[in-house]
């Protein structure tokens, strides 16, 4: 079986790595484990002979239209729903299309059992499934680097100016919280998924220290050198609909400073962290300003055997139950 992934005309790291980022990477690389995976930007000349040379269509969700390529080329397609745009924002002009990139999909994959159920309440879902963003077992196993001098903390993620702290994405308006930090006596590294000028600027002015993105194959090795991950959402003044997204959402980074072999850092961190990984591989803070009295005793030891266990891998059997239900398109 052939799957035609597509994916944004933007790319993030270089034409050969684009999709090397967080869901992408990791859903595509597990559809490679059952089937061939094509993977084609939206502005590829070859899109449409791309696509009708494959069984199926694999799309993402959040305010990606690339549904309706596979639907006008009559291909049936897979929605990988590792956002929902019109939960985090529910004016978005992205809410018309959320119906018709999921309903129309022959199956649809989430990534926590609760965003499921909130599209189950709007929408006529078809077959579905939870497949959270744990880490590839292949990608385990990387030599860490040494560890830097000092505390240090990490962060990896998108990142917003705390003026649109007011906006739906506000939960990234993180500085005040890695102020906190540096307060505190932490050396606070940040690798944004997108690098922006003014953005990074407005980090490194308190005392950040913001590197350039790095790609998913690359990550966990560059995160091994410190000593602690950061997983946070700002919540102070974020419109209620996105802070309710967030607190739903088990993003990227809840695994990725485990699989670093780092022990994880939360505050406001979303979907029941307490009994996620609280005391497993990471603590959770009753507030942001706890981090000024934070230090490497209260961090926990990482059980390497669990590390083996959380991985994306132990899933396959979902999505290959799930592509079970495809109609190939004719060729």
């Amino acid at each position: 079986m052939r799957c035609a992934f597509i994916l944004p005309r933007r790319p993030n790291f270089g034409p050969d790595q684009d999709y090397c980022v967080g869901s992408a990477y990791k859903y595509s690389e597990l559809l490679r484990r059952i089937c061939e995976v094509d993977i084609v930007r939206a502005d590829d000349p070859e899109l449409a002979a791309r696509v009708r040379a494959a069984d199926f269509v694999a799309v993402r969700a959040d305010r990606f239209r690339h549904y309706e390529i596979a639907r006008g080329l009559g291909a049936p397609w897979l929605t990988f729903a590792h956002d929902l745009a019109a939960m985090r924002d529910p004016e978005t002009p992205a809410v018309r299309d959320e119906r018709a990139l999921l309903e129309g999909a022959f199956g649809v994959v989430f990534v926590t059992e609760p965003l499921r159920a909130w599209a189950r309440e709007r929408y006529r879902l078809p077959a579905s499934t939870v497949i959270p963003l744990r880490p590839l077992r292949a990608d385990l196993g990387f030599e860490p680097l040494p560890k830097r001098p000092g505390r240090t903390l990490v962060y990896a993620g998108g990142i917003g100016p705390m003026h649109a702290a007011r906006t739906p994405w506000g939960y990234r308006s993180n500085r005040l919280i890695f102020e906190a930090a540096i307060g505190g006596g932490w050396q606070v590294h940040v690798y944004p998924v997108t690098s922006r000028a003014g953005v990074d600027d407005e980090y490194r002015k308190v005392g950040c220290i913001v590197h350039k993105p790095v790609t998913e194959r690359l990550i966990l090795r560059e995160l091994s050198q410190y000593t602690a991950g950061l997983q946070v959402f700002w919540t102070e003044g974020v419109p209620r609909a996105a802070v309710e997204y967030a607190r739903l959402a088990w993003p990227n980074k809840a695994w990725l400073y485990q699989a670093a072999g780092i022990p994880t850092v939360g505050t406001n961190p979303g979907f029941e962290a307490t009994r996620f990984y609280e005391g497993r591989w990471g603590i959770v803070l009753d507030s942001w300003m706890d981090l000024e009295r934070l230090t490497t005793a209260d961090l926990p030891a990482l059980d390497d055997s669990l590390r083996a266990r959380e991985v994306a891998d132990r899933d396959l059997p979902k999505l290959r139950r799930l592509l079970k239900r495809v109609t190939p398109a004719p060729h």
